[in-house]
């Protein structure tokens, strides 16, 4: 998580959507963790009471699934 000093914000690089969570305890994260790894390609991190949600960009996405392919192919051929 990378604030920006001044105005104590998160920064997300281009494309890419994040929400922070304060105030939330480790019973709260768990479940949050359950409900969007079953939906999502959602990434959790917490740390003392702050849950933040990032969601990749669609150009990380499709490389994502582009490198999975190119396994999926190459094994294949092995």
């Amino acid at each position: 998580m990378v604030k920006h000093s001044a105005t104590n914000t998160l920064l997300a690089a281009p494309g890419e959507n994040r929400v922070a969570l304060r105030g939330m305890d480790w019973v709260a994260y768990c479940q949050m963790r359950s409900l969007l790894n079953e939906r999502t390609r959602a990434r959790l991190t917490y740390d003392r009471g702050t849950l933040e949600i990032t969601m990749p960009s669609e150009a990380h996405e499709f490389y994502a699934r582009l490198t999975w392919w190119c396994r999926k192919v190459l094994k294949g051929l092995l």
